[in-house]
């Protein structure tokens, strides 16, 4: 079975390393097709990578095989895992990038990867690759395990009293946009009716829009008046979303270049007590 092969790098689009990847793989004798998902996570960033790797992997047709080098050294306390998740292989160093795929761990299985034999990480990533396309077990491929690294890097809070949301930007897309890791999912749980304020940085969001031009508008003000105004959205991973209308490089920023707002910043929603929550 010739799987689907892709790959998540921070290696760039202008040197050689992709290319010689993917010769690499073609050398050993791999056919499958190869589909690049990005090579543009920034250097070092499990967050960003396990983000756009578990954006993208469903996607994909059961059996896809996706190769996740970020950070990726081997050493004793970041050994080589294979994964099957999800109907889907995941190939990377135990560094954490995979904890952001697993909402239900304990539907994973994992194993060590013997890598005695090899000097670089994508040689025993691409050793992986082969076995499993000669129809070998996981448990054949390496040494099964139940545990796997977590990322410890910013981590969705509520409050006892359930008042208060908090979570944190944990990737920018190429418009700019602030992706947090605060789902809809969660946040309609919280909320349960109850209206909400929304603090980033020093700015106040009390709606969230249903699409990006969902604003009041009248015949005093059109949608283009809106052009730069700052939005709350869930985007089409039910993520919650910060975003400038019309953002672009070229037009009216982003919410990076416009208040500041940077990876990891810290995003709060705030809810209001009904009626029947007052403590008088």
């Amino acid at each position: 079975m010739h799987r689907i092969i892709t790959l998540t790098t921070d290696l760039g689009y202008q040197d050689y390393f992709v290319g010689a990847i993917k010769g690499k793989i073609r050398s050993k004798g791999i056919e499958n097709e190869v589909i690049d998902i990005s090579h543009g996570v920034s250097f070092y960033n499990i967050e960003e990578a396990g983000f756009v790797v578990s954006a993208a992997y469903k996607h994909f047709p059961k059996g896809t095989i996706h190769i996740v080098a970020v950070s990726c050294e081997i050493t004793e306390s970041t050994k080589p895992i294979l994964v099957l998740f999800d109907g889907h292989y995941f190939v990377s160093a135990d560094n954490g990038t995979l904890s952001f795929l697993f909402k239900e761990p304990d539907r994973a299985q994992v194993v060590y990867l013997h890598h005695e034999n090899f000097e670089e990480s994508i040689d025993v990533f691409i050793n992986a690759v082969k076995q499993l396309n000669q129809g070998k077990e996981l448990e054949e491929v390496g040494v099964l395990t139940d545990k796997i690294t977590q990322f410890s890097g910013v981590n969705l809070t509520i409050s006892s009293d359930r008042r208060v949301i908090r979570g944190n930007v944990i990737y920018e897309d190429h418009f700019g946009n602030a992706i947090t890791n605060i789902s809809k999912s969660i946040f309609e749980d919280i909320r349960n009716g109850r209206n909400f304020e929304i603090k980033v940085k020093n700015r106040f969001i009390k709606k969230i829009n249903k699409y990006f031009s969902d604003f009041n508008t009248s015949e005093s003000v059109s949608i283009n008046d809106k052009v730069g105004d700052l939005l709350a959205i869930f985007n089409d991973l039910d993520y919650l979303q910060i975003s400038i209308f019309h953002s672009s490089p070229n037009g009216p920023g982003s919410p990076k270049s416009l208040i500041g707002l940077e990876l990891r910043d810290s995003i709060t929603i705030e809810f209001e007590d009904k009626p029947d929550e007052i403590i008088l």
